[in-house]
């Protein structure tokens, strides 16, 4: 794979130490299978150092699918982001390693909160307006390279009329902006109205935080912790 190379370094009793590097982006890459299929005996340490800019949805499964019996440390770049697909936690682990965080782990941004109605009257439902649908929030793509999708825009509210000449008017506010990677999404503007009687009503969605940044942070051993920014269980 393109920018994934294995090197060996020193030997140690109970295996030879290998290091294996990702130099440019890759979706949910087998680390286990690259350094094996580079040389790697299987047994000795295995240190993954991450300098591509982005890799999405870094999975380490249990031991009993992919053991690393001499250990497993994944060291991030200062210029690497670890980040969520669109459906897929940033970083998943299921057995003991060591983690040297120089970079940014991120969950996908949170979506961002629809917009607020308005109506012509205090109770007219009938004329009611309502807001525009809030943006999604950015994630990188499931592709290799991953690249960013997002964050989108919300959607304008909807405009309604009443009687009167020029008829009065009522529209609603602008769903808020997605988040960024590992972000929260922006709320939802308020809507307007021109008629004497009327009213607006901010939404009960005021837009979402981040998605998951780490699952299985039981496992890890942080050498350095570095940026996290979305939810850790």
């Amino acid at each position: 794979m393109s920018g994934v190379l294995a090197s060996c370094v020193a030997a140690s009793s109970g295996g030879v130490p290998y290091t294996l590097n990702i130099a440019s982006g890759v979706t949910s890459p087998d680390l286990r299978a690259l350094a094996v299929a580079g040389g790697w005996d299987g047994a000795g340490k295995l240190t993954v150092n991450i300098t591509a800019s982005y890799v999405a949805a870094l999975s380490v499964p249990s031991a009993a699918s992919a053991p690393f019996p001499g250990g497993l440390l994944i060291k991030i770049g200062s210029g690497s982001t670890i980040g969520a697909t669109s459906s897929l936690t940033a970083l998943t682990v299921a057995q003991a390693i060591s983690i040297d965080n120089g970079g940014v782990i991120a969950g996908r941004g949170g979506n961002g909160g629809d917009g607020g109605w308005a109506q012509l009257g205090p109770a007219d439902g009938g004329n009611r307006a309502w807001g525009g649908a809030g943006g999604t929030g950015q994630y990188l793509s499931s592709s290799t390279p991953p690249s960013l999708v997002g964050p989108t825009s919300g959607s304008p509210g909807q405009t309604v009329y009443g009687p009167g000449s020029p008829p009065y008017s009522a529209t609603g506010g602008y769903g808020g902006t997605g988040g960024g990677l590992g972000y929260s999404g922006d709320g939802g503007s308020f809507g307007s109205t021109n008629s004497p009687g009327g009213s607006v009503q901010m939404t009960l969605n005021p837009g979402y935080g981040p998605g998951p940044a780490i699952s299985g942070n039981s496992y890890i051993t942080w050498v350095t912790a570095g940026t996290v920014r979305g939810s850790v269980s």
